[in-house]
Order: C-alpha cells, then sequence, then structure tokens
C-alpha cells in the first residue's frame, strides 16, 4: 500500500528507531486488519506456491526463492522511492506466478495435472483478487494500480523461471 510517511523522518519531524521502521513498513502502523489480511495472503501464496505438485507443474526451490528474493527487493525499493509501506507486492507478485501456473497446467496437460493442486492455486488466486479488490475499495486508486503492476511483474519473472519447467510425473 502507498503510504504517506517518508522513511527519512516521521510526522513530527524525528527519526525513527528500528522499531518505529518496522512498525510502518512491516506491520502497517499496527493496523491489526491490514497485518491480517496481507501477511495471510502471504503466507497462503508461499505455501501453495513451494508445494512440489505431482502430476502438476511446480516451479524448483531454487527458483521460486529467486521469485521470491525479487519480489522482496521490489517491495523495499517501493519502500524507500515511492514510500510506500507493508508487503502486499510480495504476495501480488505472487498472484502472478499462481496464475501464469494455473493457466500452463489447465492449457497444456489437463489430463494430467493433480486436482489439489488447481484447486489450491485457484483458492489461493481468489483470495489474492479479494484482497486486491478490498484494498481497491477502501485505499487511494495508487494502491490498485501498484497491486496490479505487482502481479504483471509477479507473471513476467514466472514467466521466465517456469522455461524448461514440466509437468512431474505422478509417483504411486
Amino acid at each position: 500500500m502507498i503510504g504517506i510517511l517518508p522513511l527519512q523522518r516521521m510526522v513530527d519531524g524525528s527519526r525513527p528507531g528500528v522499531e518505529g521502521l518496522v512498525r510502518h513498513y512491516l506491520l502497517y502502523d499496527d493496523s491489526l486488519p491490514d497485518i491480517a489480511i496481507n501477511y495471510s495472503l502471504l503466507l497462503t501464496a508461499t505455501l501453495v506456491t513451494s508445494i512440489p505438485w505431482p502430476g502438476g507443474l511446480s516451479l524448483p526451490p531454487l527458483r521460486n526463492a529467486a521469485l521470491l528474493l525479487l519480489l522482496v527487493t521490489t517491495q523495499a525499493l517501493v519502500w524507500y522511492l515511492a514510500e510506500a509501506f507493508g508487503v502486499s507486492l510480495v504476495w501480488c507478485g505472487q498472484l502472478g506466478l499462481l496464475a501464469l501456473t494455473l493457466a500452463l497446467v489447465l492449457r497444456s496437460r489437463p489430463h494430467q495435472c493433480a486436482a489439489p493442486q488447481v484447486l489450491a492455486y485457484s483458492t489461493a488466486l481468489l483470495l489474492g483478487l479479494a484482497g486486491i479488490v478490498y484494498y481497491s475499495i477502501h485505499f487511494p486508486p495508487i494502491t490498485t494500480v501498484a497491486h496490479l503492476l505487482a502481479v504483471l511483474l509477479g507473471l513476467l519473472l514466472s514467466w521466465s523461471l517456469l522455461k524448461g519447467c514440466c509437468c512431474q510425473k505422478k509417483t504411486s
């Protein structure tokens, strides 16, 4: 989400300590609903994309970690450059991976795809989209633009990371 506090100084002009920075950038200035929504979506997307799905398409662990690192780095850059806060760009970027993987699984190998993967990816994707819709209603439009650009970034990064990955054979 796009915030109003600059990285260098707080509203009262003082420089924030480590605790103040953590509370602002990672804990949404102690907003419990925002903490619950964003970290639930981050945890869901991370868990679902980390499972090696038998019979489905999975991003190898090292590539998944690389994607996560790129998204976290992007989030930190946006904190600094746009005075934003939170972790929503990370889970939005993961939505790009979820959407692309789901589309590839359903398009290329429907007879081999694992129903649990399709269900998990679809559920995580719908929850993430619900989060974007919620923030589009309750926050300024720039927040929605940032979220949608993060989904696109995640999709583009995932496209290059998924190259060479193929559906795993189902093990008995």
